[in-house]
């Protein structure tokens, strides 16, 4: 018997003393492994031995780990080198393939095509112009530009100039431009015509050549690669990261970290000549520095996106699409919003050519994964990858493959990639054992030089490795823990640096930009996430007056960048403190949660769009309400959400709304007078007008002269009055069936249930054993005793679990999670449609409405409750009865209705004339109605409903029949008009 007192502990440890020590464990084998509870066993005693050994030991010098153990974290999951090109430059890389391939396509951007030798010719002339200019080896030299042919032109002249790039962002405030110049030291500026700060620049007083990017004239004479001056150990950027202090700090790359960096993306991930890279981030974050070399060294192609459209799902796609662009990268709070906005359009097609999706710059969590797999993967193989790593470690220095089948309760961070060695220490910076939490440290050839002008903070953050002579390790911030198997789990901060929407930022900056707003006394600034993970920054501020929201964030936007200014602003009476005497930061989220702007008096929605609307803003933003006077951005809205917002729209009135739109109608009550109006101008063909005394009157088109025809309509709805006038047209229209397809009980086909029907041939059985098994395994799971249960006699179906995933793009996984009923009826459904001539696609697209006669159960659902109960998120929404048309609509890319129908018996028959009720009415050209019937779980029950046969026989239409037998089945009808049909 066990010794253990039950508890409800998940981890009891007993020690008895007998002739030797006997310590037992007991604990919840769903939280803990047989190999994490040896694990904590041996490093228990590995404690005990160093306590005996030297009782006056200190307790940091105790060390729980077994030279095994040590082995394994320190070198076997370290084992990271690896060859690669350390003698090479990036530029001089890209040169060799120039050289290999001259004509062939370079780069991509707004249709237009530069080929290798022309970027490298013009590389190496504006490199001779900033030579010229006095850039030589490791001059600092910053680039100001939007995406363009410009932007990759230009960097790739300042390498072959010598130098190394800085960039910085057009949208930058003056203060910050200016600082970033004057603190790097740089004497050259490019820029282009839109850049639009040429003006200020020359009036800062600062001694720099500025140098337009659109000049013709930079781009002649001698074309030839330059003399080499280069060293592979020289800067080859430097990007500047917010700062705790108030100020952004440089921190310095040199060439041979960013080529290990690409080396090693080559190895794992390789591309060619017909790989595109889709380069959308913004430059300032460093994540685009692979975006903009690794096909430059490897002989591929680049698009750049337009600028502005990385914002923008829509441009994304259109891209993607339009290049046959098959590497791209998301930050994941923008991948999550690229998801939803995908599943909202139903047209993933476009993106069919992406072999592979890179996620960085912030925690991926498992349902970004989950969306991703089911959405991309299971349809066309597109593999999502984990990458992490800090700007001080050359963009990335872990992977994990997040598509490779197996099942994560998280996502990693990974393992460290080439030449890259990740340690796991604890404050005494000892490793940490497997599962236990401690700070993240970096060493290896990726690690930066060190932060420009910045001795003090390099050498606080860049410190000697203690495991390897000679060598730097650099101190992240970052808690995390090793897992058995060599990943790493990401767990959180050790400081008050955030990641929003992938910008490092350190909230210090923030609170000092604050404290320099006239009137504010104290400010503390916090991250805060909502229910789906999407974070932003609060500020909460002290101040003897009331404070202004607008003028406050006018203050902020002229010393910090767009995504450091916070979406809420709180003004409280105080910081409150915990008893040592530091901000209680938990406390603030307590605090008064009325904004400082004080949102304009509410209004309630006028008409159905604002309504809409505001139901929208809610969902979105998480709020009670909405005025449809607010501004969507004073009231907790950012970019990130504002894709969400615009992709729901998507639903209601398809492309009528654009992301611009959005910014150019910040307000519930201007959109809605958009979209209202935009409706009215978009509006085609014949309208009907109402009259007074009641008669329809046609709403003629007016014809003008020399130009076509100048349609004029109301301003008000005139699409009811379409409908009617559809209505009254096709009245008297004959609706064909063009398309028949089903599964019956002792029948497969339409044809032998005729037969059966004809020949009188009794379809009513006992529950079919096939199916006997399935069921009663899961009612012995919730009633060992089973031998009470009866099955009812009925008209069953015997095959109810054949089932083809892959010809409708669905994964086993989500197949199995699928009601038996929505799986046959999609099946059916597809017959019918072949039945009718329409199969190859041919009906994708078309305005074909979907009317489900089905009253649904949830015994399916229940089921996976019980047994897999990790799924039901997945299962609960799919299974849904109101899911079953949609379904259909969406998986073949119907555009008309899709309509439940639940009228009990007669479901079917209603669905039937909903069908023909939607050609008549002109919403849709085809219709399919149909029906399906699944008992999952035919137990007799000791209640009856008084509509049961007495003999178990159903005569239909007998005056001998006495009641209904239970009865299965699935069809499914496509209907067309027959003047059509004809």
């Amino acid at each position: 018997y066990s010794t253990f007192e039950k508890t409800g502990f998940d981890l009891t440890i007993q020690v008895m003393m007998l002739e030797k020590i006997r310590i037992e464990y007991n604990y919840n084998s769903r939280m803990f492994s047989p190999e994490t509870i040896r694990r904590l066993s041996r490093h228990f005693i590995n404690v005990l031995r160093e306590i005996i050994n030297d009782e006056n030991t200190n307790i940091s010098d105790i060390d729980m780990l077994s030279d095994e153990e040590r082995n394994e974290i320190l070198l076997d999951f370290n084992n990271t080198g690896s060859p690669y090109q350390d003698k090479e430059t990036i530029h001089g890389l890209f040169e060799m393939q120039a050289g290999k391939a001259p004509y062939n396509v370079a780069a991509i951007f707004e249709g237009k095509r530069l080929t290798y030798k022309e970027l490298n010719d013009k590389a190496n002339q504006l490199a001779r112009v900033l030579r010229s200019e006095g850039v030589g080896r490791e001059s600092i030299v910053g680039i100001m530009v939007e995406r363009s042919f410009e932007m990759i032109i230009g960097i790739m002249a300042i390498l072959k100039a010598g130098g190394a790039y800085l960039p910085i962002s057009p949208d930058y405030p003056e203060d910050r431009i200016k600082y970033m110049i004057e603190d790097s030291g740089a004497g050259v500026l490019l820029v282009k015509d839109d850049t639009n700060k040429e003006h200020f620049i020359t009036g800062m007083g600062i001694p720099i050549a500025v140098i337009n990017l659109d000049n013709s004239n930079l781009y002649i004479g001698d074309n030839t690669d330059l003399e080499k001056i280069n060293q592979p150990t020289d800067l080859v950027y430097v990007i500047y990261t917010s700062g705790s202090t108030g100020k952004p700090k440089g921190v310095m790359i040199e060439h041979h970290s960013l080529v290990n960096r690409l080396n090693w993306m080559q190895k794992m991930y390789p591309i060619d000549k017909n790989d595109t890279i889709l380069q959308k981030t913004t430059y300032t974050f460093d994540v685009s520095v692979w975006e903009l070399f690794w096909w430059a060294i490897e002989g591929s192609k680049v698009c750049f996106l337009k600028p502005g459209g990385e914002k923008n799902p829509g441009d994304i796609i259109e891209a993607v699409s339009n290049n046959n662009v098959t590497t791209m990268h998301f930050v994941p709070s923008m991948l999550n919003a690229f998801i939803e906005y995908i599943e909202n359009i139903k047209n993933p097609d476009q993106l069919k050519s992406l072999r592979q999706v890179f996620a960085s710059g912030e925690a991926l969590r498992l349902n970004h994964v989950n969306r991703f797999n089911r959405i991309l993967n299971d349809r066309y193989g597109t593999k999502l990858h984990n990458l992490y790593g800090p700007t001080e470690a050359t963009v990335d220095v872990s992977y994990f493959d997040c598509s490779s089948g197996e099942v994560l309760d998280t996502v990693p961070i990974g393992k460290p990639i080439d030449n890259i060695c990740l340690y796991i220490l604890d404050k005494f910076r000892k490793p940490q054992p497997i599962g236990v939490p401690g700070e993240l440290y970096i060493s290896g050839v990726g690690l930066a030089r060190g932060y420009l002008n910045r001795a003090e903070l390099t050498a606080e953050r860049f410190i000697p490795n203690p495991f390897v002579s000679g060598e730097r390790m650099y101190r992240t911030g970052d808690i995390v823990r090793w897992m058995a198997d060599g990943n790493i789990e990401y767990i959180g901060r050790t400081d008050h640096q955030v990641k929003i929407r992938g910008f490092r930022i350190e909230l210090g900056e923030i609170e000092a930009a604050i404290l320099m707003c006239d009137g504010v006394k104290e400010a503390v600034v916090i991250d805060i996430a909502d229910d789906h993970g999407n974070k932003d920054i609060s500020a909460y501020v002290v101040s003897e007056k009331d404070l202004d929201i607008v003028d406050v964030k006018k203050r902020l936007s002229t010393m910090l960048p767009d995504f450091m200014i916070p979406s809420r602003i709180l003004q409280i009476e105080h910081i409150p403190l915990t008893q040592n005497g530091k901000v209680d930061r938990k406390a603030l989220l307590l605090k008064d949660k009325t904004p400082m702007y004080a949102e304009i008096e509410y209004t309630a929605p006028g008409n159905e769009v604002e309504e809409r609307l505001e139901d929208i803003w809610r969902e979105v933003l998480g709020r009670d309400r909405a005025g449809v006077n607010s501004n969507f951005f004073d009231i907790g809205g950012n970019s990130i959400l504002l894709i969400q917002v615009q992709s729901r729209i998507e639903k209601y009135y398809p492309g009528l709304v654009s992301i611009a739109d959005l910014f150019a109608y910040p307000t519930i009550y201007k959109l809605s007078e958009y979209i209202i109006n935009k409706k009215t101008d978009i509006a085609k063909g014949e309208s009907v007008m109402p009259q007074d005394d009641g008669e329809l009157t046609d709403y003629k088109e007016t014809e003008t002269e020399n130009t076509g025809v100048d349609r004029h309509y109301t301003s008000g709805n005139s699409d009811n009055y379409a409908g009617v006038k559809n209505r009254c047209d096709n009245a008297y229209e004959d609706i064909a069936i063009i398309g028949i397809s089903g599964q019956f009980p002792n029948a497969k086909n339409l044809n032998e249930f005729w037969n059966n029907i004809r020949n009188g041939v009794e379809c009513i059985s006992d529950f079919p054993m096939s199916r006997r098994l399935d069921v009663e395994n899961y009612l012995q799971s919730k009633n060992p005793d089973i031998s009470s249960f009866n099955y009812y006699k009925g008209a069953y179906l015997k095959e109810i679990d054949k089932f083809d995933h892959a010809f409708f793009g669905l994964s086993p996984k989500e197949a199995s999670l699928m009601d038996p009923n929505q799986r046959l009826f999609l099946q059916t459904v597809w017959g019918t449609i072949e039945d009718a001539g329409y199969g190859n696609n041919k009906i994708v697209g078309s305005k074909t409405g979907v009317y489900v006669g089905y009253v649904g159960e949830t015994a399916y659902r229940n089921m996976v409750l019980d047994i897999e109960p990790s799924s039901i998120s997945i299962a609960l929404p799919g299974n849904l009865n109101s899911v079953i048309a949609g379904r259909v609509s969406y998986l073949l890319d119907l555009k008309g209705p899709s309509i439940l129908v639940d009228t009990a018996c007669s479901s079917s028959l209603v669905a039937v004339h909903y069908a023909c009720m939607g050609i008549i009415d002109g919403e849709c050209d085809m219709a399919i109605a149909g029906s399906v019937k699944v008992n999952l779980i035919p137990v007799e029950l000791s209640e009856k409903i008084g509509i049961e046969s007495i003999d178990g026989k159903t005569r239909t239409f007998d005056d001998d029949s006495s009641g209904t037998v239970m009865g299965e089945g699935v069809a499914a009808i496509l209907l067309k008009p027959l003047s059509k049909a004809m």
